[in-house]
C-alpha cells in the first residue's frame, strides 16, 4: 500500500507541476488506477483485519 501511496503523492505532483501535457495527462490517467487499487487494498486489509 505505501507504493500506491507514493504513486498517487508523486503522479499529483506531476500533474500539478508537470512542464508538458503529454505526462501530466499520464499522470492523472494512472493516479486514478492508485487510487482504485488502494482503495482495493485497504478494503481487503480491513477484512483480514490487517491494519
Amino acid at each position: 500500500m505505501g507504493d500506491h501511496i507514493m504513486d498517487i503523492q508523486s503522479a499529483n505532483g506531476e500533474s500539478r507541476e508537470g512542464g508538458l501535457s503529454g505526462p501530466r495527462a499520464l499522470a492523472e490517467k494512472y493516479r486514478l488506477m492508485y487510487q482504485r487499487h488502494l482503495a482495493i487494498f485497504r478494503a481487503l486489509a480491513a477484512r483480514v483485519h490487517a491494519n
